[in-house]
């Protein structure tokens, strides 16, 4: 298998290339778990539901964690070993995904672009699962981190935060 399928996803690869946006979810994905932590907590769930939650916050502080890195070159890449909890997290997300938008009746545009995001997260774990480091996220993005490491090129996190910087510059 080369890449990951679902039933109600026609793409599921839309957004593999947007390698800052995969990240920016991941990041989102966790806060959102950690304000959910808290809501249950506050409201006394069992020690099974807390126990559930802070291993999903777990699994996405790690899929977070490896997104960054791949994004920027920044920080540390996730453990091998997380995998599967991983692959666990996204599917409950896609899945709760699905349960809110049969709620509703129809996915926004911004639950559009959200749902391609997690479905691509999903795929590039299905590839990691499944194909040879050379074909995964993590190995084409060290690539590119290494050849600027080597040719004393800043990371792309230190090159997206100097334009962030500058657009701020400009605007104040």
């Amino acid at each position: 298998m080369t890449g990951w399928a679902h039933p109600r996803i026609p793409a599921p690869d839309a957004a593999k290339d947007d390698w800052l946006a995969l990240s920016i979810e991941a990041q989102e994905s966790l806060e959102r778990r950690r304000q959910f932590y808290g809501v249950l907590t506050a409201r006394g769930a069992t020690s099974d539901e807390l126990a559930s939650a802070k291993a999903e916050g777990a699994a996405w502080a790690e899929i977070a964690r490896d997104w960054h890195w791949i994004a920027t070159g920044e920080g540390q890449h996730a453990d091998a070993d997380s995998l599967a909890a991983r692959i666990d997290a996204i599917d409950a997300a896609i899945g709760r995904f699905f349960q809110l938008i049969d709620q509703q009746g129809q996915a926004t545009r911004a639950q559009n672009a959200q749902i391609a995001r997690l479905a691509s997260l999903r795929w590039w774990a299905e590839r990691e699962a499944n194909l040879p480091f050379q074909k995964q996220a993590r190995w084409l993005a060290s690539v590119g981190h290494h050849w600027r490491a080597e040719n004393g090129h800043p990371t792309l996190g230190a090159m997206i935060a100097s334009r962030t910087d500058e657009k701020e510059r400009k605007a104040a």
